[in-house]
């Protein structure tokens, strides 16, 4: 059984993030002293928590809270939330595409380009590269 993941920021979210997508989160741990002191995290810690079911008030339009819903198999047999699914505050957040959906490719039979130059000066163009692959057989 499965259970619903309410994620709260009062920042704006990432605008990749979308329905679908993996939600991980690493404990930090805090470095050095006051004023050189930064936070670390491991990729060891790194708990993947569920699937996006919703996104609300993403880009924090009208104030108040971002909220990220996430549904999360981290329970045990009585369907409690394991220990892995309570978040740390302050916890780094992190998402990952699924590779089924989110190819890194362009589909299609031709492109069209145009480049454009609207400087008054001299300059050069030391490349153009185009990646190519055969994709409707």
């Amino acid at each position: 059984m499965a259970i619903l993941l309410s994620l709260e920021f009062n920042i704006v979210i990432n605008v990749s993030v979308q329905v679908g997508d993996i939600v991980y989160y690493a404990p930090i741990s805090p470095v050095g002293t006051t004023p050189d002191a930064y936070n670390t995290a491991e990729v060891v810690d790194t708990i993947a928590l569920g699937k996006v079911t919703e996104i609300i008030n993403p880009n924090l339009f009208d104030g108040g809270i971002a909220t990220i819903n996430v549904i999360s198999d981290l329970v045990d047999a009585n369907n409690d939330p394991l220990p892995s699914a309570t978040i740390p505050i302050g916890s780094f957040i992190m998402f990952g595409k699924d590779k089924k959906v989110n190819t890194n490719s362009l589909l299609g039979y031709y492109a069209r380009i145009k480049l454009t130059n609207d400087s008054t000066d001299k300059v050069e163009l030391f490349s153009v590269g185009a990646e190519i692959q055969e994709s409707s057989k």
